[in-house]
């Protein structure tokens, strides 16, 4: 099985719900789609996982009262697989309006998990009590995260994880040559002017293009993260280490040249090369990047004030 077929699954759940069919055989299939992803986890999660075993054994506690939070959860789709995978404490939170919430809140009501576990925010304040979370993520969030609401987004996680808590972020940044989302090379690179310009001239409407992406540097995350709460590690080398498997049968692996993507791999984890290709080529790819919250971090200006 893949994520592609977990995807089909989650497709099938969704409509069943939206059209108040009843669940309890889309949830099954759904359920034995994730199953079959144990022994090889997609790609894309495989750090996380990894994480989260970690943070259950490390704590002394049962996968199922891990405390998660996808802090951006879109169409919640990596929450759902978590729950499916016994991760039956993990939340999902998302600006308003959503529309996959509401559904999947009640997918989950249907096989027995009363509480909610999607919910939507205005970007500033979390809807959690201070020290709720044993584990934070987001996947290709921060990029979206415009000015205003920045250092809300970092200094609301770090009221709402724990003591010893971790924060796990993939974040595309402006140093990543290849823009996915608007399937461009090197274009942000640019001046905003001359950026306009060349976003019009492949095809893409630049207002839209500021509206949606706020690329940053990436140690603006580095130090961000440092000063709310306490550290960071750079683990991009440790997700390239185990994102191997580029010509997976039915899974849709990568966006752009698999060549290149296998030169990637090459350099960054082949003996020798990777010792010197390996830290210089963690710089202009996404950046995985992990923290353990202190118990009394260094931080900034309330956000509130």
């Amino acid at each position: 099985m893949s994520w592609t077929t977990v995807r089909q699954a989650y497709a099938t759940l969704r409509a069943a719900a939206s059209d108040d069919a009843p669940l309890d055989s889309a949830w099954a299939a759904y359920r034995t789609a994730v199953e079959a992803t144990a022994e090889r986890p997609p790609f894309h999660l495989r750090v996380l996982l990894e994480t989260l075993e970690d943070v259950a054994k490390s704590r002394g506690i049962a996968p199922d009262k891990v405390a998660i939070l996808d802090h951006g959860c879109g169409g919640c789709q990596t929450v759902l697989y978590l729950i499916a995978r016994g991760y039956r404490a993990a939340c999902g939170v998302d600006l308003g309006p959503n529309g996959h919430i509401e559904p999947l809140n009640k997918i989950l009501q249907s096989v027995g998990m009363a509480a909610p576990r999607f919910f939507e925010y205005d970007g500033l304040r979390l809807p959690f009590a201070d020290g709720s979370f044993d584990l934070i993520f987001s996947q290709q969030v921060l990029e979206h995260v415009s000015a205003p609401y920045f250092e809300a987004y970092y200094a609301e996680e770090a009221r709402v994880l724990k003591p010893g808590g971790i924060v796990l972020h993939q974040v595309p940044h402006r140093l990543v040559p290849y823009e996915s989302h608007t399937r461009t090379w090197l274009i942000h690179y640019f001046p905003k002017a001359a950026r306009r310009l060349l976003y019009t001239l492949s095809g893409n409407d630049p207002d839209y293009v500021e509206a949606i992406l706020a690329l940053r540097w990436p140690w603006v995350h580095s130090r961000k993260m440092r000063q709310v709460f306490g550290n960071h590690r750079n683990i991009t080398l440790r997700r390239l280490a185990v994102t191997r498997d580029f010509d997976r049968p039915g899974e849709a692996v990568f966006e752009g040249s698999t060549r290149l993507r296998k030169l990637i791999d090459l350099l960054s984890n082949a003996p020798v090369l990777r010792e010197v290709a390996g830290p210089i080529i963690a710089n202009f790819v996404m950046t995985e990047s992990l923290a353990v919250k202190e118990s009394k971090p260094a931080r900034g200006p309330d956000h509130r004030a």
